[in-house]
């Protein structure tokens, strides 16, 4: 998508991309691959691997960088068994494979060792992770085995096997998954007994003097007179009362200080040589608990419990320490909770609810400054940002997660299928090779330390200067394994499954560079002038841009017989002259996101470019009797004293040779007409071979005949039209002052005639309008200057619409910003989370800009899903707390409320907010099952709306 921003020098050209897209080198046909991996390193400068693990459920296949990425039948690895995890050890010198059975030590392609878990094959390998120097690996019995490598004195590779009963004898439950994190940020500290390196925190302590005080108020009136107005001594003015010392001693300890907690981006960075790495065991239990242990005394350092219901803030559990003695606080003696196994449905796969499949924690940010715990509760994968609090709990990290908002389901299909819950699709049983859903990569791209979210729907999250973003990774459709990559022929690229199909490639690195630490991936063209207008010519993959210059002048226009006479004037040294701007038209082009030299247009002194759009005209010069113009209307503006007048100019682009070492210079304009008009040309459109044409109050229709315009009919009507938008046979026409107007064009009879009109006598000025498509019915959707979106249905069969002649109010809803431009595309349902494709593809989405440089969505959804989104609304307005105390039902309302006439906005609610929509998935798990039990539904079908509705607006 191609936006226009900026003003003067600033003014520049944003090409934003919904998704991530990767620059694919080879492709490799292989079946039954589930999960990549790479490990060994060569040395050379771009410290490229050496070998790529490609992992099947009874084998592995072993790609050798050095051979040109072939397969290596004689290689030291296990290939007869699947791989669960592969890595490098010492900086890239030892190569590990973890399969199902053994685990597995290469260096300079040799084998050092190989440790079989279990010698009668009894048990296996569920769940492993590789973190320099330690290797950790979960058994399907629960136990757990951590390694310790090490390169002795004779060169050889060994693994100490390390003591690990303190986490059998943290909870009774059994482990599900685990993962090892390296802490470079310098935020996991354990707090020391003597409060040595507590984080400094204000707390209020008692003071004797305060004993006596009486917080009441007097109910006498003179007493309450002598209480305000006589004389006291300053200490007791300004005291603290009892009240509030308390509540900030209750608030400012333990319990909520931080659940609205914001990373302070601009803070001071870490440098990651000045912080000692630290190691850290997370391990995952079948509670639902998340234990984290430091290596390698195993000591337990941190415990959020009942962490699958994906709470807001996760805290550790004082009943697994002892509070500092200082602060008086007392231990919980109360037993730990035992919570009953999950129960599990028949089927090839499980149906258990809260579940951990996966944990992750990575470094990411500048320099790893910013851990992201990631944790995979069935199917959706939610993230937490570590940040610094004092728990008060001796021995214990002084830390707390924080949700980020958004999460990321990696399903395949609908929860909800035929009104039959589906399985989860990340446990299945009987398989012991599966995907690994959360992979970290160093650098892609110009991003750095990102984490790649796989599954139906890849996603990459990216912690950059200006926030957490996650983008899209979903050009390709689902991945089902990942993983990062270096060659001597690629710095930093990747290895993604694909169904039957292995993908090599890279992130583009080409000017201009795709900037990622924006909510889109985006290209930033400057252009240093004002852009008045852009259109995208589609033949020939062309963008014309209107621009302007300010410029200074010194003279003065006048009429003498319809001619323009200009007069100079003398002014001294230090007068300051008025300013004019100067417009041309230029051609742009994606091949090299240049201008196309030698093709610019330079306009008249005082002649200003209203509108810019490429029109689809019959004619008889090509196949399929219709031609791609470019069109352009303009006005000379003068002055007051000075009638307004316009040119209309019409375009051909042809392509010649080019020249030497230009080859964009193909492309030339060549003139087709070039019209005078008595008023200004205020916009131009095109629609079933004809060219509508807005001049002042008038609208022309033009056809093209022996290669000039001639003129079929026209409409005059009583308001200056600012915009034309067609439609087949119809036309939407916006005033100045009025509202929006219906038109229709009867071709076999040459007439243009007014329909209906939206009549209301008391409403903003309008600003821009579209059609609202859904399959066979046909909505008008207008923003006003009051920064209100409303729909318009055009019922001649309703009584209030006075004979089919008004157009009528049917939905309004307060954006909050000035709509720019409207934009109107087919559905993407090319996701297989998308349910009725063909009748969602008919239903266009409406795309908006505004003046405050966002855009959004309007799009019709069913009957059905929208009475349980307007719920949703409800509920959510109702109970939920807003940022800044905001009341999101009065903000929505439409402003002024008074229409001057019989129609009222009362029952005009056919518009749902969609941003207020997505807080449902900020909720935890009990919070979501309590909604949708109040709404009559279940949070699946819910998650199946909300998704879907997201999904079928994202483009490529």
């Amino acid at each position: 998508m191609a936006a226009a921003t900026g003003h003067e020098k600033d003014g520049k050209l944003l090409f934003m991309e919904r998704t991530v897209r990767p620059h694919i080198g080879s492709s490799i046909p292989l079946k039954g691959i589930s999960s990549c991996y790479t490990a060994g390193r060569l040395g050379d400068t771009n410290q490229s691997h050496r070998y790529v693990f490609l992992s099947r459920e009874m084998n592995t296949v072993v790609l050798d960088s050095t051979k040109n990425l072939s397969e290596h039948h004689t290689t030291p690895f296990c290939l007869t068994e699947g791989t669960i995890m592969a890595g490098d050890l010492h900086s890239g010198t030892v190569a590990c494979q973890i399969s199902v059975h053994r685990i597995t030590l290469v260096m300079d392609h040799k084998l050092h060792e190989e440790i079989v878990v279990d010698s009668e094959n009894e048990l296996f390998v569920i769940d492993a992770v590789i973190c320099d120097p330690y290797v950790a690996v979960l058994l399907n019995d629960s136990s757990l085995i951590v390694l310790y490598i090490r390169i002795d004195e004779n060169n050889e590779v060994k693994a100490d096997k390390l003591n690990v009963d303190n986490v059998y004898q943290s909870s009774d439950s059994k482990a599900s998954c685990l993962t090892i994190y390296q802490d470079k940020s310098g935020l996991f500290v354990q707090r020391k007994s003597d409060n040595s390196n507590a984080l400094p925190k204000s707390i209020v302590v008692d003071d004797p003097d305060d004993i006596g005080l009486n917080d009441n108020l007097p109910e006498n009136a003179d007493e309450i007179s002598n209480y305000f107005y006589h004389t006291k001594k300053t200490y007791q003015l300004n005291r603290e009362s009892n009240v509030e010392k308390n509540r900030r001693l209750r608030t400012s300890i333990i319990d909520n200080e931080f659940d609205n907690w914001q990373p302070q981006i601009d803070s001071f960075v870490t440098n990651p040589n000045d912080v000692y790495p630290s190691f850290f065991l997370i391990v995952a239990k079948e509670d639902g608990s998340l234990y984290f242990f430091s290596i390698p005394s195993f000591e337990l350092v941190f415990v959020a419990p009942n962490a699958a219901s994906v709470w807001t803030t996760l805290v550790d559990d004082p009943r697994y320490a002892k509070y500092n003695p200082t602060f008086g606080f007392q231990t919980f003696d109360e037993p730990k909770i035992k919570r009953s196994k999950p129960m599990a449905a028949d089927g090839i796969r499980a149906l258990q609810a809260c579940r951990i499949c996966e944990v992750s924690l990575y470094g990411t940010g500048p320099n790893g400054s910013r851990p992201i715990l990631g944790v995979l509760v069935d199917d959706t994968i939610t993230f937490y940002e570590a940040f610094p609090f004092d728990n008060f709990l001796d021995n214990h990290l002084m830390i707390r997660f924080k949700k980020i908002e958004r999460s990321i389901c990696v399903r395949r299909q609908p929860f909800i299928i035929d009104d039959n819950r589906q399985p989860v699709e990340t446990i299945i049983i009987g398989s012991k090779v599966r995907s690994r859903y959360m992979n970290f990569v160093p650098k892609m791209g110009t991003m750095e330390n990102v984490i790649i979210a796989i599954g139906g729907y890849p996603t990459v999250l990216f912690v950059g200067t200006c926030g957490v973003f996650q983008h899209q990774f979903s050009i390709d459709g689902a991945i089902k394994g990942f993983c990062y990559l270096c060659t001597p022929s690629i710095a930093h690229g990747f290895v993604y499954v694909k169904d039957d199909m292995i993908r090599i490639g890279e992130t583009s690195t080409r000017f201009p560079q795709v900037q990622y630490d924006t909510p889109y991936p985006c290209r930033i063209v400057p252009i240093g002038s004002n852009i008045i207008d852009i259109t995208f010519i589609f033949p020939f993959n062309l963008f014309a841009i209107a621009t302007s210059v300010s410029e200074e002048y010194s003279s003065i226009w006048s009429v003498n017989n319809d001619e323009h006479q200009e007069q100079e004037c003398e002014v001294d040294d230090g007068f300051v002259l008025p300013r004019r701007h100067k417009f041309s038209l230029r051609l742009f082009t994606r091949e090299d996101y240049q201008f196309i030299p030698n093709t610019d247009l330079e306009f008249k002194d005082f002649e200003n470019i209203l509108c810019v759009e490429e029109v689809i005209v019959s004619t008889l010069g090509s196949k399929t009797g219709l031609m791609n113009y470019l069109a352009i209307g303009t006005a000379f503006n003068m002055g007051e004293e000075v009638p307004a007048r316009g040119r209309l100019l019409i375009y051909e682009i042809i392509e010649v040779v080019p020249e030497i070492g230009l080859p964009t210079t193909r492309f030339k304009l060549k003139t087709l007409a070039e019209l005078d008009q008595k008023g200004p040309v205020t916009s131009i459109s095109s629609t079933e071979g004809i060219l509508m044409v807005a001049i002042g109050q008038r609208v022309f229709i033009y056809t093209i005949k022996d290669e000039g315009l001639v003129a079929n009919s026209f409409l005059d009507l009583n308001f200056y039209v600012t915009q034309i938008c067609p439609l087949r046979s119809i036309a939407l026409c916006v005033d100045m002052f009025e509202s929006v107007h219906l038109l229709r064009y009867q071709k076999d009879f040459k007439v243009l005639s007014k329909i209906a009109t939206d009549d209301r006598k008391v409403h903003p000025r309008p600003h821009r309008v579209d059609f609202v498509v859904n399959n066979q019915n046909v909505a008008i959707v207008m923003g006003d200057m009051e920064k209100n979106l409303l729909v318009f249905e055009h019922d001649p069969e309703s009584l209030e619409s006075k004979s089919s002649q008004r157009l009528l109010v049917k939905g309004g809803i307060r954006n909050g910003v000035t709509v720019t431009n409207f934009l109107r595309v087919h559905a993407h349902v090319s996701d297989s989370m998308v349910s009725r494709r063909q009748k969602t593809y008919n239903a266009h989405s409406t795309m908006f800009s505004t003046k405050e440089g966002s855009w959004g969505f309007v799009r019709p959804v069913p009957e059905r899903s929208y009475r349980r989104l307007f719920m949703l609304q409800n509920f959510i307005e109702n109970q939920f707390q807003q940022i800044g105390g905001l009341n999101t039902r009065g903000c929505r309302i439409v402003r002024p409320q008074a229409t001057g006439s019989e129609l009222s906005f009362t029952n005009a609610k056919q518009l749902i907010d969609g941003d207020l929509l997505m807080q449902f998935f900020g909720l935890d798990v009990h919070d979501k099952d309590e909604l949708s039990r109040r709404l009559g539904t279940t949070k699946y079908q819910i998650t199946d709306d909300l998704i879907e509705l997201t999904r079928i607006v994202r483009h490529f």
